[in-house]
């Protein structure tokens, strides 16, 4: 990925220097090279979720699924467009699956097993093996959370869609409901910190 980003980005600078058709040649080398480190990536992670030896997925892991997916549908389209020439008129779909489908669904899932753990450690840590000891899953309510994961790739998914056909209003709605899921999924994380499961 890096790789490719210094070949784009080599390319714009010399632009100057070089003819359109090199300068252009550059860019796709660059945007193929990031492109298959993402497959590689998300080749990497479906091999994780198969060979895993505990059958049951917990929260954190199926809600990352949401974000993996998002990058996935993210690189098909960024291929799509490039191929078509219509890379700036997916910009903004683009932006909401990688900044808040990816990035910011991957931070929120992950979190969601860190913060616990952390508290676990805090209140169990100096217990552990002397006694009986909660699980980490004991400290949050994986049924309750997981409809506001639902709410928020739910939410992502059609503000890109919706800022795909420049549809603004349905936009601002679901940026307002993102905002209201990732503000319950915080009290979640604030919940388990202070120990209200246990």
């Amino acid at each position: 990925a890096c790789t490719g980003l210094i070949v784009a980005l080599a390319a714009g600078f010399t632009a100057p220097l070089l003819p359109g058709s090199a300068i252009f040649r550059s860019e796709q080398g660059g945007r193929m090279i990031i492109g298959l480190a993402v497959v590689l990536y998300l080749t990497d992670v479906t091999r994780i979720y198969r060979d895993r030896r505990r059958r049951l997925i917990e929260l954190h892991n199926r809600a990352a699924v949401g974000a993996y997916t998002s990058l996935g549908i993210a690189l098909v389209i960024a291929v799509a467009s490039a191929i078509r020439g219509e890379l700036s008129q997916a910009a903004a779909t683009l932006a909401f699956l990688l900044i808040f489908g990816w990035l910011s669904g991957l931070g929120l899932s992950q979190l969601y097993k860190i913060i616990p753990f952390l508290a676990w450690l805090r209140q169990f840590g100096r217990r552990l093996g002397a006694g009986p000891t909660p699980r980490v899953q004991d400290l949050v309510n994986e049924q309750v959370a997981a409809w506001m994961f639902v709410a928020y790739y739910a939410s992502v998914a059609v503000a890109a869609v919706a800022a795909f056909f420049g549809v603004s209003l349905l936009v601002q709605g679901a940026v307002i409901l993102m905002f209201g899921a990732t503000a319950a999924l915080g009290r979640e994380y604030w919940r388990a910190w202070q120990g209200y499961y246990w």
